[in-house]
């Protein structure tokens, strides 16, 4: 079996709501290091309709990586 490897990060960041689109389902979001980034909400997410801007949310954001050797 050839080698591999995977490595799996996970964060939670507190971000304040800047901006709400509930037609296109994204939210504006301003970073603790006050940077905005702008998300799109999963149609599984409920509630979207009661944030307001000026609320603060939580985020766990994962990132994962994976690496094979494969022969050439």
């Amino acid at each position: 079996e050839k080698p591999g490897v995977v490595m799996v990060q996970t964060a939670e960041v507190t971000a304040k709501v800047e901006a709400i689109d509930l037609k296109a389902r994204t939210i504006t979001l301003m970073g603790p290091e006050g940077k905005t980034m702008k998300v799109k909400v999963d149609k599984s997410v409920k509630g979207l309709n009661k944030l307001k801007k000026g609320d603060d949310i939580v985020l766990r954001v994962t990132e994962a990586l994976a690496i094979t050797v494969v022969r050439p």
